[in-house]
């Protein structure tokens, strides 16, 4: 269950396609590896917020 309101589950965190590709605009990788890195390092921070706001049921979390 999760909570009806949390500013770490803002809708706006579900918009990362438009970020992730700006964030990797112009940046040439040595390999596939980097690029994989590059990709899962937002979605591994998604993923992180999530289970703190869920650990702290709910309440708000201080970046």
């Amino acid at each position: 269950m999760h909570p009806p309101y949390s500013p770490d589950l803002a809708p706006a965190d579900y918009f990362l396609c438009p970020q992730l590709k700006l964030a990797m605009k112009g940046i040439r990788f040595e390999d596939e590896e980097a690029i994989k890195r590059k990709v899962t390092s937002p979605f591994r921070r998604l993923y992180e917020r999530h289970q703190e706001c869920i650990n702290r049921g709910g309440n708000y979390v201080e970046h």
